[in-house]
């Protein structure tokens, strides 16, 4: 498990270091929807399923370890 979570925490700090200013103002515009709600950009998506993944790594070790 402490392998997968430094894979996963690689794989995150390389999402954030890819790609020049002009390509993130392109993936993290939220733009509305015709209905009026908030439809959440690609960049969002992608750091919220980093950010559980990593989470439930780190609990998973350490409930293992207690």
């Amino acid at each position: 498990m402490p392998n997968l979570l430094g894979f996963s925490l690689g794989g995150f700090a390389m999402w954030i270091a890819i790609g020049d200013e002009a390509f993130k103002k392109i993936i993290t515009g939220d733009e509305k929807s015709e209905s009026g709600e908030v439809e959440y950009s690609p960049y969002m998506s992608v750091n919220a399923t980093f950010v559980h993944f990593i989470l439930l790594q780190l609990l998973t070790i350490i409930t293992a370890l207690v």
